[in-house]
């Protein structure tokens, strides 16, 4: 995880989590569309400091997981 600190690793992990979970699909079949929509909701519901959390996570996920360009 790069030197990743253990709560941002679970932080990170927790994003992969919830929108797995909210989505019902694998994080690695998500589209661009499905990742908007899950921010939108996001953002609804959660504080400010969550959302940067799961798009940070999301986009490491993205870039060093999955080896795909983040948009």
């Amino acid at each position: 995880m790069q030197g990743k600190r253990p709560a941002t690793i679970d932080g990170y992990s927790r994003a992969l989590r919830r929108i797995t979970h909210h989505l019902d699909k694998s994080p690695d079949t998500l589209t661009t569309e499905d990742i908007k929509r899950y921010f939108a909701q996001l953002i609804k519901n959660h504080l400010w400091n969550t959302v940067r959390i799961d798009r940070n996570g999301l986009q490491f996920f993205f870039k060093h997981g999955l080896q795909r360009d983040w948009e």
